[in-house]
């Protein structure tokens, strides 16, 4: 049995705001949250992401235009569906979220932009 920490749970809203991220995202992330200010080791990265993984709350894929791979939160974890890893915007989507990481790491928070009101609005 699993147990999920608040780490755990903070990780996967944070996954649900910047929807994709890659093990380097994951490290700073781990790090900010459990205080350090500083990314854990990659290889404390892979165990959270095979753990996570293992229960359903995380999936992961490795597109052919990347070197390593992107994970997601699941539907069981957030309650959306995945991610379509062949849209236009999952490249930014993978760079944005080591960004958001590491202003995580250094006390900042991060939140998803509002939805637009229309068609019209940016």
């Amino acid at each position: 049995m699993v147990q999920i920490t608040e780490r755990d749970e903070a990780m996967v809203q944070w996954l649900d705001v910047v929807r994709l991220a890659d093990v380097e995202a994951v490290r700073w992330a781990l790090g900010a949250f459990a205080g350090a200010g500083q990314p854990l080791s990659l290889r404390r990265a892979q165990m959270w992401v095979a753990r996570m993984t293992a229960i359903g709350w995380l999936d992961r894929s490795r597109p052919t235009y990347r070197d390593g791979s992107i994970v997601w939160a699941t539907r069981l974890a957030i309650g959306k569906p995945p991610p379509s890893l062949f849209r236009q915007t999952t490249r930014h989507e993978v760079a944005v979220a080591p960004v958001s990481a590491r202003y995580l790491a250094q006390g900042f928070t991060w939140r998803r932009d509002r939805q637009p009101a229309g068609h019209r609005e940016h």
